[in-house]
């Protein structure tokens, strides 16, 4: 074990190293549940309208449609 910590120890870079890891940035595409994206469309448009006089706004994400309801259509 305590050859593997050394190993790492000599490959790993410096603390002090201006790199950035990719996990740092945010990714602009996040993967939000169905239930997520609705909470922050909600929250969205209940700021718009309290800085607004908005009356009706369109669903911010895309309306999708349960697999079962699809072949129900069908």
């Amino acid at each position: 074990m305590s050859s593997i910590l050394s190993a790492l120890t000599l490959t790993s870079s410096p603390i002090s190293s201006p790199t950035i890891s990719p996990q740092a940035t945010p990714s602009p595409i996040q993967n939000e549940t169905l239930e997520e994206q609705e909470y922050l469309d909600e929250a969205t448009l209940a700021k718009l309208k309290m800085h607004s006089d908005i009356e009706y706004a369109p669903p911010l994400s895309p309306i999708t449609h349960n697999d079962n309801d699809i072949r129900d259509e069908l």
